[in-house]
């Protein structure tokens, strides 16, 4: 029987760079995946990064894990001095948590089942 099973976890940040006005800033992240079922899983992977009085800023990644696999899934965006500005006026009004959220879900199978 298949059994489609998997684990992530996740953390996410920013960067300035040397000239944020200029456009060095990124907002970063990754999202490490485990296949931890008995068939390949196919995994949607999405993370955001709040912003004050906009929507968030979202990036997804879609990845192929074959059973018992393991994959650290990398993040990054370009983001405007204002995207900067929305997310730390974010930061500053709630505790200065990072806000950042990460999901996945599993959207179909593949392969034989083990």
């Amino acid at each position: 029987m298949t059994n489609p099973k998997g684990s992530y976890r996740g953390a996410c940040n920013y960067t300035l760079g040397s000239d944020p006005v200029g456009g060095t800033a990124v907002a970063t992240g990754d999202i490490s995946v485990h296949n931890t079922g008995n068939v390949g899983i196919v995994m949607r992977l999405k993370i955001t990064w709040p912003q004050q009085g906009y929507a968030p800023l979202t990036m997804s990644r879609t990845v192929r894990l074959a059973t018992g696999a393991s994959r650290d899934v990398q993040f990054h965006r370009s983001i405007t001095q204002t995207e900067i500005e929305n997310l730390q006026n974010w930061q500053t009004s709630h505790n200065y948590a990072d806000g950042c959220t990460y999901h996945g879900a599993i959207t179909s199978t593949f392969g034989p089942v083990s």
